[in-house]
């Protein structure tokens, strides 16, 4: 059984190996546009996926995937907030229960999961992608863990994410 195929702008970053010809696939028009309804952590974290991919890689055919990687994001990052509040183990109706939001916890982790893996946001693609950025430096963990603020990237061209704490 063969893996998935590789899209051809992949394979021309990663460089060809097997010095066969890469295929012309149709390209996709336009660049992705972050929907304007998504709530402000969405919309940020829906801007750290766009920016941590290979500038000419996402198009307008693109969107949905960001959006549900966004969406689960930060649904992630909320259940892990308010289990660290309430704790693992909740007061339920007939006693001690786990906490429900672990449930939505997990369904948001494969969800990320899922987005990422067509969006090619799997650390061995990430490996593979050889590009270098405008500030020469090419190194894909550097590059993503180098400004986090709460799992998303937090650069110079993202407003970096504040919190207030509710007392």
């Amino acid at each position: 059984m063969t893996g998935k195929r590789k899209p051809a702008l992949i394979r021309q970053l990663e460089g060809n190996r097997s010095k066969r010809d890469i295929p012309n696939e149709p390209s996709g028009q336009g660049l992705p546009v972050c929907n304007p309804n998504l709530t402000s952590d969405e919309q940020r974290f829906w801007w750290a996926i766009v920016d941590c991919l290979p500038p000419g890689l996402l198009t307008r055919a693109d969107e949905q995937a960001i959006e549900r990687m966004a969406v689960a994001w930060s649904r992630f990052w909320d259940c892990r907030e308010k289990i660290a509040q309430l704790g693992l183990i909740v007061k339920g109706p007939n006693g001690p229960q786990r906490n429900p939001l672990l449930i939505i916890e997990r369904d948001a982790r494969e969800e990320m999961h899922r987005a990422g893996e067509v969006l090619g946001l799997s650390p061995a693609a990430r490996a593979r992608i050889t590009t270098e950025d405008a500030t020469g430096n090419d190194d894909p963990t550097e590059i993503l863990l180098g400004g986090i603020e709460r799992g998303a990237w937090a650069g110079p061209s993202i407003v970096p994410f504040k919190r207030e704490r509710k007392s």
